[in-house]
């Protein structure tokens, strides 16, 4: 038995739908999409003066740093859970990217079942089979579809450069803890030099106080002074302990093999040179990873709100069919063989407004996207002027600070020869070794601050980075 699908009254069919679908077409040339996001306004340069340029590319300035820093980003980037959260993430919507949402569709059905009727009793069993293909395609009138498949693809490269924020972000993290740790260390070697001389004070101290030559007020300030370095000396190891679990944690490597590598180059600061930064702010953050992300997520937004707007109209699909059923009874077989082919179009009547307000929800939604973009570009802009200003301020302040150290020490030698001969107290020396020590602590902060002002310009400009 053969039961086609169109009967004698398809042609009237096909001459009353053929308006509808031409009215369609015609109407999808009324369709609006909103506006594509502009570009994120900059200023024309930079309010704070550049740093001197150096040669090199930016991307590889920091992992030519230091060869135990560029170890521990090696291992960052082979080894972090955060990392490869963010390839995981990314391989997930680069696969759904992949996927086509008004492509071809093709499924096949295959069903056989056997059954005996209980009554009466003696009945024969009955065996029904079906076969079954089904294929479609949607004609994208209103580029419903064009506009879904543009966001998936926008999505993908929003993921990629995320990838990439998330790698340059671990880096500098990475870089920073290891620069705390290695200023951490010459804190701790300072302090254990302090611990020293004071207790050599307070020996001698003892001394001349059994002389007759130091009150007893006198040795016990000493005495105070050197218990008082050697807290900090504890304290700074503390830091240092620290500091090392957290770098453990952010590169994923055994803490033994770890202090292994830090073992070389203790308490010295790697070495960071300057680097170019482009003059002109556009320049300087088109290869920012987030802010190409951020740009991206817009654009995506933009595409899906087309098409929820899209999906307030008609959609025609092309529609096929072929059915071949067949039932055995005993001896006795039935055979229905069916196919069908042809339009069908979808007409959005009534649905409680349900597409108007995903239309408007979409585009809410682009709006936020498009906001946080400028967002993010006008935050890019601040850390790289911060950074500028930091780097212009650090070194005047340096330099400063050295000059105060090296009077500072001149001061102190000078007061422990007097000490010595009995021409200073000891509190006198006390005081003197004191704004010695802070001069000294503050150079090497300094210096810290200096390193990590050019680890945040290096973040802020975008590390030079290539979508993986």
């Amino acid at each position: 038995m053969r039961e086609p699908s169109l009967n004698s009254n398809a042609p009237w069919l096909a001459r009353a739908t053929l308006p509808v679908v031409v009215s369609c077409l015609l109407g999808a040339c009324a369709v609006q999409a909103p506006p594509q996001p502009s570009q994120a306004a900059v200023p024309a340069t930079w309010h704070s003066a550049p740093p001197p340029a150096a040669a090199g590319p930016l991307a590889d300035w920091l992992q030519a740093a230091d060869p135990t820093l560029r170890f521990l980003l090696d291992a960052v980037q082979s080894q972090s859970p955060s990392l490869q959260q963010a390839v995981a993430r990314r391989d997930e919507v680069r696969a759904l990217a992949g996927m086509d949402p008004g492509g071809p569709r093709a499924q096949g059905l295959l069903q056989l079942q056997r059954t005996r009727p209980v009554q009466p009793a003696g009945s024969q069993a009955m065996t029904q089979g079906l076969a079954q293909f089904d294929a479609s395609w949607e004609l994208d009138l209103f580029a419903r579809v064009r506009q879904q498949s543009r966001a998936l693809a926008q999505r993908a490269e929003a993921a990629q450069w995320e990838l990439q924020a998330v790698r340059l972000s671990l880096m500098v993290e990475v870089a920073q803890l290891y620069l705390g740790l290695r200023s951490a260390e010459q804190a701790q070697a300072l302090a254990q030099e302090e611990e020293q001389i004071t207790e050599r004070l307070a020996a001698q101290a003892a001394q001349r106080q059994r002389a007759g030559l130091e009150t007893p007020a006198q040795q016990a300030l000493l005495a105070g002074a050197a218990a008082e370095t050697r807290q900090r000396r504890l304290a700074q190891q503390l830091e240092l302990d620290t500091l090392v679990k957290a770098l453990v944690a952010a590169t994923g490597l055994d803490e033994t093999a770890l202090r292994a590598q830090l073992s070389a180059g203790r308490a010295r600061l790697p070495a960071l040179p300057a680097f170019a930064l482009p003059t002109v702010p556009a320049e300087a953050l088109q290869q920012r990873p987030d802010l190409i992300a951020a740009r991206a997520q817009a654009l995506a937004a933009w595409s899906e709100a087309g098409a929820a707007q899209a999906a307030r109209y008609p959609q025609l699909q092309l529609l096929g069919s072929i059915s071949v059923a067949g039932v055995k009874l005993g001896a006795e077989r039935d055979e229905n063989r069916g196919w069908a082919l042809g339009p069908q179009l979808s007409l959005p009547l009534l649905d409680g407004g349900a597409r108007r307000v995903e239309a408007e929800a979409a585009q809410a939604r682009w709006r936020q996207a498009e906001a946080a973009w400028r967002a993010a570009a006008a935050q890019a802009v601040r850390e790289v002027e911060e950074s500028l200003l930091r780097l212009a301020a650090q070194s005047a302040r340096a330099e400063a600070a050295q000059t105060s150290l090296d009077h500072y020490e001149k001061a102190l030698k000078g007061t422990e020869q007097r000490w010595r001969h009995g021409l200073a107290s000891a509190t006198e020396l006390d005081e003197q070794r004191r704004l010695t020590l802070s001069a000294r602590h503050l150079q090497q902060q300094l210096q810290r601050e200096g390193l990590s002002a050019w680890l945040s310009l290096y973040k802020a400009v975008g590390g030079g980075f290539k979508p993986a």
